[in-house]
């Protein structure tokens, strides 16, 4: 892969893919869907490529401070360069003057809508009032109100303040190519739930295509379900695997319909597809099934 071409750049200008990251750990912190925390500590300067598209509304700031964006790869990655040492690093979605202007834009059309509606001889204002039980004056108060409110739950959507967000555990399982860097933490669940187990990678080389498994097991090691697939997903081929870039996976673990009420084990790890039994060991570590976090269920 090669990077993106920028306005007026010759194809032979494209610069080359960066090297290989020695020594650097991307821990994910806290996320949502418009805000992510992560902790980096790196040894050298090299710039970090999140699992997400380049758009001006997105801004990262580092310790604190607002640095630059830039797309990255042919695919416009949103980009940062991170400085050695130990930082904090959030990427978090802003709200710019385009988006003001839409949310303005949006609210305009929605007091005209408001006002077609509630004058219309046919419109839905009448048709709501129709059929009421209640005194004209009260049928007429109804439909107003309602489309207020509705506008209103709208605008509260809009401004990020009902978003959910997730604590992480840090994990810094390093294979050489690629870091195995953290789950998301996961909620009780009962017997025939879906476990939605959240990882994040760091690619930190070119390396050969692996496949991670995830498999749930009892306190004997006893195998219960499991799930295994790519690192990023089968929608992130290893092509596209550049070094700083970071991976989001979700391996779905189907909890037996009899699994009793405790406390469950999750274990993970890295194959070869063509080696499946002869699981990868991380270069930090001695074992190949990782102790990554556990399941409850309730009763």
């Amino acid at each position: 892969m090669v990077e993106a071409l920028k306005a007026g750049q010759k194809p032979w200008e494209v610069p080359p893919l960066p090297g290989p990251i020695e020594a650097a750990a991307v821990t994910p912190v806290k996320t949502s869907l418009l805000r992510q925390q992560y902790m980096v500590t790196t040894d050298q300067t090299f710039r970090l490529l999140f699992h997400k598209f380049y758009y001006p509304p997105w801004r990262v700031s580092i310790d604190g401070a607002e640095v630059p964006v830039e797309p990255a790869t042919s695919l416009g990655l949103a980009a940062v360069t991170v400085p050695p040492g130990e930082h904090n690093v959030e990427i978090a979605w802003e709200t710019t003057t385009a988006v003001w202007i839409g949310r303005l834009v949006t609210f305009a059309g929605w007091v005209v809508l408001f006002m077609l509606l509630f004058q219309a001889e046919n419109g839905l204002g009448i048709l709501v009032w129709k059929r009421g039980t209640g005194p004209l004056e009260m049928r007429q108060f109804f439909f107003p109100v309602i489309w207020l409110a509705a506008g209103a739950l709208m605008l509260l959507a809009a401004s990020g303040t009902t978003v959910r967000s997730w604590d992480f555990a840090a994990i810094g399982a390093d294979y050489g190519s690629i870091r195995l860097e953290g789950i998301r933490a996961l909620s009780p669940l009962r017997a025939g739930d879906v476990a939605h187990v959240h990882l994040t990678w760091l690619v930190k080389s070119t390396g050969e295509p692996v496949k991670t498994f995830v498999h749930l097991v009892d306190g004997e090691g006893i195998g219960l379900s499991q799930h295994d697939m790519p690192p990023g997903g089968v929608n992130t081929p290893p092509q596209s695997w550049i070094p700083g870039r970071l991976l989001h996976s979700v391996h779905k673990i189907k909890l037996p319909d009899s699994l009793a009420p405790g406390s469950y084990r999750l274990v993970a790890g890295l194959y070869y597809p063509d080696r499946v039994n002869d699981p990868l060991v991380p270069v930090n570590g001695s074992d190949p099934r990782l102790e990554i976090g556990s399941v409850t269920v309730l009763p």
